[in-house]
């Protein structure tokens, strides 16, 4: 039975945001940009993907490339392996908007790892 995410908060590059789907947090081991006017990019519209109830607590690795539009694109799940989640979590990632991150005032295009935490929703 697939059930949709609950409640997400999103965090690309440690900067967090609260919304209502799943967890995503930076790569922690991915390089942050040593700049002083950078700003990471944030999610502003998130698709909670479907998945089966044997998923409910696991946290899927998702790498992504946000383009200076906000764009999501080139989405690929690193971990698990299960061929259905991965189909259902990059359909859903496609679907995402962000603010695009900003350098020196102009957007830019960033590569991200975000882990996301499959939580079922128990009042549905």
């Amino acid at each position: 039975m697939n059930k949709i995410i609950k409640s997400l908060t999103a965090a690309i590059v440690g900067t967090a945001i609260v919304t209502t789907s799943a967890l995503a947090f930076p790569n922690p081991d991915g390089a942050k940009p040593n700049h002083e006017n950078w700003q990471p990019p944030q999610p502003t519209e998130i698709v909670s993907p479907l998945f089966a109830s044997v998923h409910d607590g696991a946290t899927v690795k998702v790498k992504v490339t946000i383009d200076e539009l906000g764009n999501p694109s080139d989405v690929k799940v690193l971990a698990p392996h299960d061929p259905q989640l991965k189909r259902q979590v990059v359909k859903a990632v496609e679907q995402w908007k962000f603010a695009p991150a900003m350098r020196d005032g102009k957007a830019v295009k960033v590569r991200a790892v975000m882990p996301i935490e499959l939580k079922l929703d128990r009042n549905s």
